[in-house]
C-alpha cells in the first residue's frame, strides 16, 4: 500500500509521552484507524440490514418537493 504524508495536530503533552514510550505515532494511527473504520463499516452494515436502506423518519421534508 502506498502511504501519503499528512499532518495531523495533537496536544504537546501527548507527544511528550509517546516520544518517551518511543512509540510510532504513524503506525499507532494506521492501526487504529483501521480498527476504528472497520467498526464504522459493521454498524453501517448492520444498520442498513434492519431498516431495509428505508428512511424511517423522513422529518418535515416529507410532502415538500425536493430542490
Amino acid at each position: 500500500m502506498t502511504k501519503l504524508r499528512t499532518i495531523i495536530t495533537i496536544e504537546k503533552e501527548l507527544l511528550e509521552k509517546a516520544r518517551k514510550y518511543n512509540l510510532s505515532i504513524s503506525g499507532f494511527i494506521d492501526i487504529k484507524l483501521r480498527e476504528y473504520l472497520a467498526l464504522i463499516d459493521q454498524v453501517s452494515k448492520k444498520n442498513k440490514s434492519e431498516c431495509g436502506y428505508r428512511d424511517l423518519n423522513p422529518g418535515d421534508w416529507l410532502g415538500k418537493p425536493i430542490s
